[in-house]
């Protein structure tokens, strides 16, 4: 039982990091579409690398996480 309320849990945490991820996606989106045919100022591009930063931590996160998850499903 215990390792079906773990489950659940990393289930919606991945869920929760791939949103969140998804939404700084969207951000770098908007970002690119308005300087669409100029050069990106100095404080876009590092908004744009940050956002990158924490996209790449949020898919490592959902990755580790669904891995564990598998893990824990063969091994029950």
């Amino acid at each position: 039982m215990i390792y079906f309320a773990i489950r659940i849990g990393l289930c919606f945490l991945s869920l929760l990091c791939f949103s969140i991820g998804i939404s700084f996606l969207w951000r770098i989106k908007k970002l690119v579409r308005q300087n669409l045919g100029k050069s990106l100022s100095r404080s876009d591009y590092m908004k744009t690398q940050d956002y990158l930063t924490k996209y790449r931590f949020y898919v490592y996160i959902v990755f580790f996480t669904l891995a564990f998850i598998l893990i824990l499903i063969r091994f029950n």
